[in-house]
């Protein structure tokens, strides 16, 4: 597909998630790293907290865990999701799943 076909608010809006974080995100540190599997955590302003879940291998890999899995400091509550790299609301999800090519990554943002 022709990249002028696609749309540019979405882009933009992508765009807008993804610097926000990274010019309001606090206290980022990595909370689990098992193998080629790598989680971060940020903090963000209102309450909010940003998760990036890292492929770090060859191969694809698929994980599903609880946020208190992930990071125990998230509690077993259900948090909002939003999907930043697909730019949907997922709704209040007790954990994330994630299909990750090699060397890919998904970036979620938790509200209550």
């Amino acid at each position: 597909r022709d990249l002028h076909s696609f749309p540019t608010r979405r882009s933009s809006d992508l765009n807008r998630d993804v610097i926000a974080i990274n010019q309001t995100a606090t206290k980022s540190f990595e909370v689990l790293h098992q193998g080629d599997f790598i989680v971060w955590q940020a903090d963000l302003p209102n309450g909010r907290i940003a998760l990036a879940l890292f492929n770090a291998g060859d191969a694809p890999m698929s994980r599903k865990s609880t946020f208190a899995e992930l990071s125990p400091n998230l509690g077993d509550h259900p948090w909002k999701v939003q999907d930043v790299w697909a730019g949907k609301d997922l709704g209040a999800q007790l954990g994330v799943s994630a299909d990750l090519a090699a060397h890919a990554s998904r970036l979620v943002i938790l509200h209550r």
